[in-house]
C-alpha cells in the first residue's frame, strides 16, 4: 500500500482551483485593476486551502484524500457568494440557510471521502489537468490583454504651435508663467441641464465665481461621457478619434495617454512642476509622469472594489455584506477631505506649477449632505436629491479653495474648474425623464449626460470670457493661447456616443447637435 501511495499522482489540484477565482475576477477587471491588487486574494486563497489540506492530512494521513477534502471545501467556499447573488434581493435568512446547506454538503463529502476505498488516482489526475487548464487559460487571457494594449498605445499628434512651447519661445502677456490649476469634479452637470431637468438653479454659485474673475461656458459639454476618455481628450487637446485612429483599442492603452498627456509634456518643458492629486479611480489614482503624486491615505487594497467583489463572491459575503459599502463610503468621504487639504497645501508652494485634481464628487456614492454632513439613506428619496445635495456641498468647498489658492500666492493663477461628464443614470432626474418618450427622452438624457461645468479664471492682464459652447477638448487650447501666445485652432465641438466593452473601446459615433437643444415641446412638458 505504501508503494501505491508514493507512485500516485501528486495532488496539487486544490491549490490550482484556489488560485482560479481571483484570477478569473481579475480577467474581468484587468483594465481597471493593477496586478498588485490581485496578489492579496491569491495569497489568502492559497493559505486558506493549505490550512484545510494540512488539517485534513493530519486527520486522514492520505494526501489524495486530504486534497479532495480541500478541493470540496474550496469549491463550496469560493462559490458561496456566486450562488447567493443569483437572487438579486435574497431574503435576510437565505445566507444562513445556504450556510447550513453548505456545511451539510461539506460534512457529507468529508465522511464519504474518508470511508471510500476506491482508487482516487484517476480522479486526482483529472482534477490536476482540469485545474492546470483553467489557470493556463486565465494566464493566457491576462498576457493577451497586456500584448493587445501595447499594440495600439495611441499617438501624440504634432502641432506647429507645440514647438513654440517646447522650444521655450512663449511670450506670456503677464511677463511670468502663471500657476495653472485643473480641478475636475466628476459628473458635475452643466448649469443648463441642472435648471431644465433637475429644477436646480446654479446661478448664485456662478455669480460668486464671476466676482472672482471666472468666466463660465454656459453651454459647455464634454466630447465623450466617460471619465477616462473625456480626460484623455482634454489633457491631449484632441478628439479620441485622432488620438486612436485605429479601433478597437484596449482601455489600458487609453490610460497610458491619460497619464503621459500632451498638456503635462508641454508644461513640464516650460519648467512647470506637475502636481497630481489622485482619487480612488484607477485611471487617475496615480501618475508616474507627474513630479509629485498624492493619493489619499487609507485607500488600501482592502477598500478597493476588486477586493470587495472577490470577498462578496465567497463565503466571506456573510461578514462583508453591508460592511463593504460602509467602508467604501467612509473611505470616499475621508479621501475627498484629504484631497482638499492637499490642494490647499500645494497652493502655498512656489511655482510655476501645474496642479491636476480629480475628485469623484458629485459622482455617487452619496456621502455628503449640502453642508458636508454624513448622509442617512432614505429609500423614499430619489437619487437626484442626494446628487443635488453633493453639488451644494461641493459649491461651498470650491469657493473656499479658490479663496485659499488666491491668497496663498502673490501672482494670480489660472484656475480651471471643469467636470469630465454630466450626471449618469445613477444620479439622473428620473421624474423629469418620465415626462418624455422616445426621441425627446434621448435628447434629455444626452443633455444631462454631456452637459458639464466649465469655468475658467484668468489673472488680470489676460482677457476674460470663454466661448459659450466651449467643449472640454478645447479648454487647454484656449488657456495656452491666452497664457503663452500660441495660436492653437479650436477643434469642432463634437460629442460622440461610444460603443465597447468593459475592456475595450470598439467604435464611436458623432451625436447630432440637435440633441443638445431644448425644444419648445420639451419645455412645455417640463412646465407640467
Amino acid at each position: 500500500m505504501s508503494r501505491s501511495r508514493t507512485r500516485g499522482p501528486l495532488p496539487f489540484h486544490p491549490f490550482l482551483f484556489a488560485l482560479y477565482p481571483a484570477l478569473f475576477l481579475y480577467t474581468y477587471n484587468i483594465e481597471e485593476t493593477g496586478l498588485g491588487t490581485v496578489l492579496g486574494p491569491l495569497t489568502a486563497s492559497l493559505a486558506l486551502v493549505a490550512v484545510v489540506f494540512l488539517a485534513a492530512w493530519l486527520l486522514i494521513r492520505r494526501a489524495t484524500k486530504a486534497a479532495l477534502v480541500a478541493f470540496v471545501f474550496g469549491l463550496l467556499f469560493f462559490s458561496f457568494g456566486h450562488v447567493l447573488n443569483l437572487m438579486k434581493k435574497p431574503p435576510a435568512a437565505l445566507p444562513w440557510i445556504q450556510s447550513g446547506l453548505w456545511i451539510a454538503l461539506l460534512a457529507g463529502a468529508v465522511v464519504l471521502i474518508i470511508r471510500t476505498r476506491k482508487d482516487l488516482a484517476p480522479l486526482t489526475r483529472l482534477l490536476n489537468v482540469f485545474g492546470a487548464a483553467l489557470i493556463l487559460m486565465a494566464v493566457a487571457q491576462i498576457a493577451w490583454s497586456h500584448v493587445a494594449s501595447s499594440r495600439n498605445r495611441g499617438v501624440h499628434p504634432a502641432d506647429p504651435e507645440d514647438k513654440i512651447i517646447l522650444e521655450n519661445k512663449v511670450k506670456p502677456p503677464l511677463g511670468y508663467l502663471p500657476d495653472i490649476y485643473f480641478l475636475v469634479f466628476d459628473r458635475y452637470t452643466g448649469p443648463g441641464p441642472l435648471k431644465n431637468f433637475f429644477g436646480f438653479d446654479d446661478g448664485a454659485f456662478l455669480k460668486k465665481l464671476k466676482k472672482k474673475r471666472f468666466s463660465t461656458a454656459l453651454e459647455a459639454r464634454c466630447n465623450i461621457p466617460e471619465t477616462y476618455l473625456s480626460l484623455t481628450g482634454t489633457l491631449n487637446m484632441e478628439q479620441i478619434e485622432t488620438l486612436f485612429p485605429r479601433l478597437p483599442v484596449r482601455k489600458r492603452a487609453i490610460y497610458h495617454l491619460l497619464q503621459d498627456h500632451r498638456v503635462g509634456r508641454l508644461l513640464k518643458s516650460l519648467g512647470y512642476t506637475y502636481y497630481h492629486i489622485g482619487s480612488w479611480y484607477e485611471g487617475t489614482k496615480r501618475n508616474p509622469y507627474a513630479d509629485n503624486v498624492f493619493q489619499p491615505k487609507g485607500l488600501t487594497s482592502l477598500s478597493q472594489d476588486f477586493i470587495i467583489k472577490f470577498a462578496d463572491s465567497t463565503w466571506l459575503i456573510l461578514a462583508m455584506r453591508g460592511r463593504g459599502l460602509v467602508s467604501r463610503n467612509y473611505q470616499h468621504r475621508e479621501g475627498v477631505k484629504q484631497q482638499f487639504a492637499r490642494l490647499a497645501e500645494v497652493a502655498g508652494r512656489s511655482g510655476p506649477k501645474f496642479v491636476f485634481l480629480h475628485m469623484l464628487v458629485p459622482h455617487n456614492p452619496f456621502v455628503f449632505g449640502p453642508n458636508g454632513e454624513e448622509v442617512v439613506p432614505d429609500p423614499m428619496r430619489s437619487p437626484a436629491g442626494y446628487y443635488l445635495d453633493q453639488i451644494k456641498f461641493i459649491n461651498k468647498r470650491i469657493l473656499r479653495i479658490v479663496r485659499t489658492i488666491r491668497i496663498s500666492r502673490r501672482r494670480l493663477p489660472v484656475i480651471i474648474i471643469q467636470s469630465d461628464e454630466g450626471a449618469a443614470e445613477e444620479e439622473a432626474p428620473r421624474a423629469s425623464f418620465a415626462r418624455f418618450k422616445a426621441r425627446q427622452l434621448k435628447m434629455a438624457r444626452a443633455q444631462v449626460r454631456y452637459g458639464i461645468l466649465n469655468t475658467i479664471a484668468f489673472p488680470q492682464g489676460i482677457p476674460r470670457g470663454v466661448p459659450r459652447g466651449l467643449s472640454s477638448v478645447n479648454t487647454f487650447r484656449l488657456v495656452f493661447n491666452r497664457c503663452f501666445g500660441t495660436s492653437y485652432a479650436f477643434l469642432p465641438d463634437k460629442s460622440y456616443k461610444i460603443y465597447g466593452t468593459k475592456t475595450a473601446l470598439k467604435r464611436i459615433e458623432p451625436i447630432p447637435k440637435a440633441y443638445f437643444t431644448v425644444t419648445p415641446r420639451m419645455r412645455e412638458k417640463l412646465k407640467d
